[in-house]
Formats: structure tokens, C-alpha cells, sequence
């Protein structure tokens, strides 16, 4: 298996909305929002297996001190096979010179992102307001 990854923000609708259905996220219920949303983003980085999309991950940033990973997601088909940590090892290198650098993480997957560097903050708890029923 030869996954490649590209940068760009230019991913056909009905790809996105089968990558973030396959992981049962509500969010891929609004395939329109989800583009809008990845075309609005500072950088995002996508992985494929020729022309089917198995893993994305999107940045937004005030482009010189934070950046907030908001999407990391990988089809379940392609999990554990090393792309979410070369998704994440992208990123990361992409804002090196970013003095923070945030995700908010799922009980399951805390502990992959602990060992991707990121660290539990102390005396902050993430705070929501949705729509969406995931959450």
C-alpha cells in the first residue's frame, strides 16, 4: 500500500463526506459545510490510496503563534497502518515555529496524540458549544 499525501484544500465533496461517514463523525451528515470548512482552513493535508481519500487533517492558525488541529481522521479500513502519525508528524513540522500548538481529543484517542508530543493542559478544559450530536 503506497499512500500518498498532498496539501491542498480541493477534495471532491462526496470523498469527504464517505471519509467522515466511515467514521461514524456527524459532521460528515453536511458534505457543503465540510468543504467550506476545509477551504477556510490555513493548511490541510490529506492522505490517498490512488484516488480514494483515507485520511485528512486541517490547521487553523492566526499564522504566527497558534494553530488548532480540528480534524484528524483516517478511515477505519487504513487505522493503525502509521497515517494518522504522518498526517500529525506533517503538521507538525508545517508550524514548527509555532508557539502553540492545540488539538482537542476523544478519550480514545488521547493516548495517540500523548505519543504524537501533545500534553494535557494544565488548569484548561475544553469548552463547546454545537449542533452536532457527536459531541
Amino acid at each position: 500500500m503506497a499512500i500518498e499525501y498532498r496539501f491542498t484544500k480541493d477534495v471532491d465533496r462526496k470523498k469527504l463526506q464517505d471519509l467522515f461517514l466511515s467514521n461514524k463523525w456527524d459532521s460528515g451528515n453536511y458534505p457543503d459545510k465540510l468543504e467550506t470548512a476545509l477551504k477556510g482552513s490555513h493548511r490541510v493535508v490529506t492522505a490517498w490510496d490512488g484516488d480514494r481519500l483515507v485520511g485528512l487533517m486541517n490547521a487553523l492558525a492566526d499564522g504566527i503563534m497558534n494553530v488548532f488541529f480540528l480534524y484528524l481522521i483516517v478511515h477505519p479500513d487504513y487505522q493503525k497502518k502509521g497515517i494518522g502519525k504522518e498526517l500529525v508528524q506533517t503538521m507538525l513540522h508545517e508550524y514548527k515555529d509555532y508557539a502553540r500548538k492545540m488539538v482537542i481529543a476523544y478519550d480514545e484517542a488521547m493516548e495517540f496524540f500523548q505519543k504524537s508530543g501533545f500534553e494535557v493542559g494544565e488548569n484548561n478544559v475544553p469548552m463547546f458549544v454545537t449542533y452536532l450530536t457527536n459531541y
